[in-house]
């Protein structure tokens, strides 16, 4: 028997379609069937990327159970209790990996590497809504706080690594040129990029822990949190001579439960910001942990500002999110939300937004005018951008 799947997308992608169409794929080949996968063209390396495939049939062995556990890894059927079976240093650490549903998302967060889209449409909004927010905080003399739950490994290359299989920054950063013309906000991100890039490469691009650690002062603090152990290493790596920086190796969060409000020996920080950039591979769910984690964290921090990522398939999927979002005991609600198609497809990120709650004053003022330039640069025809307060 001879299968054939048709599919929009298909990895490295990351999304609820891919990754499913993958499993039904492995699934058939268990059975003995041959499959062929039909997709759209991709950029070769991103065929390169899904090893072993050959002639349409995509292979990968994966070791039997107890083969997998005597090297370490855990019954992804139990993850709660078989997490710490298999890693009992890190129970003994208290890196917040207690519950079934922390350890569910140690192994789903292994799937995703943010390496494949950095300096994609995506990251370019993040980022300069994140320098926005930073150069509003450090605008006063007082001393801030800043928060990454889901940090990265902070330095990425466009050349040559994961990035260059798909091609996603071509369609980011790439687009952007020097910036002649761009509004303030944009140009201060690009000065930013090129910064990174006169430092490490020209095919470098900062992740936030970078542009956090160089946006921000001496008398301020960061902390980082990164769940997959090899990303933490990373980020280590990356900013080990910032001694402003301590990197947690932990689940962002439960983190926040931790970190906030946040102290730093006998200093306390009543101003700063939480950045929260999930990687979404439940889709819709995710909002399920979010908006709980928000709700703690204003309880705990009313006067932090906190930055949440949200990528954008179709905008009505997200009305019960920010229904829920306006709800939240914040000063203020603010989506800043930049389409670069239209929104017409579930299968696919159309755009991305970043809900701004307790935003630093004026700063619609800001970021109003790069929103428009970035849907000029970066859009495709029916592109879109909209902020609004919730």
């Amino acid at each position: 028997m001879h299968d054939a799947l048709v599919t929009e997308t298909w990895p490295p992608e990351v999304n609820g379609v891919a990754l499913t169409v993958r499993s039904l794929q492995r699934g058939l080949l268990r059975r003995g069937r041959r499959v062929s996968v039909v997709r759209p063209a991709q950029h070769p390396g991103q065929v390169a990327a899904v090893r072993g495939e050959r002639g349409g049939i995509a292979r990968r062995t994966r070791p039997a159970l107890p083969q997998r556990r005597a090297c370490g890894h855990a019954d992804r059927e139990r993850p709660g209790r078989d997490f710490h079976r298999a890693c009992p240093r890190r129970r003994a650490a208290g890196h917040g990996l207690s519950s079934r549903a922390a350890a569910a998302r140690y192994h789903g967060r292994v799937n995703y590497r943010h390496s494949f889209h950095a300096g994609n449409h995506a990251d370019v909004l993040k980022h300069v809504v994140l320098l926005a927010l930073c150069d509003a905080l450090v605008a006063k003399p007082a001393a801030c706080f800043a928060l990454d739950t889901h940090a990265g490994r902070g330095l990425y290359q466009l050349e040559g690594g994961e990035a260059s299989r798909t091609g996603e920054a071509l369609d980011g950063i790439g687009r952007l040129g020097d910036g002649s013309g761009a509004p303030p906000a944009v140009q201060r991100y690009l000065e930013a990029v090129a910064r990174c890039r006169s430092e490490h490469g020209d095919g470098a691009y900062p992740g936030s822990p970078w542009l956090l650690a160089h946006a921000l002062r001496a008398q301020d603090a960061i902390a980082c949190c990164e769940l997959q152990p090899g990303e933490a290493a990373a980020l280590r790596l990356a900013l080990r001579a910032d001694r402003r920086v301590t990197v947690h190796e932990r689940d962002g969060y439960a983190a926040m439960r931790a970190l906030l409000p946040p102290r730093r020996g006998e200093t306390r920080f009543a101003r700063g910001l939480v950045l929260m950039d999930p990687p979404y591979e439940r889709r819709l769910a995710e909002f399920d942990e979010a908006i709980p984690a928000l709700q703690e964290g204003l309880g705990r921090w009313p006067q932090g500002c906190f930055a949440l990522w949200y990528p954008i398939k179709q905008r009505r999927s997200l009305q019960p999110f920010l229904r829920r979002a306006a709800a939240l005991e914040a000063r203020s609600a603010l989506a800043c939300e930049l389409l670069v198609r239209p929104d017409d497809s579930p299968l696919r990120m159309n755009g991305s937004g970043m809900l701004l709650l307790n935003a630093p004053w004026r700063i619609e003022a800001a970021l109003a005018p790069a929103l428009a330039h970035l849907c000029s640069a970066l859009g495709e025809a029916g592109a879109d951008h909209d902020m609004r307060w919730l």
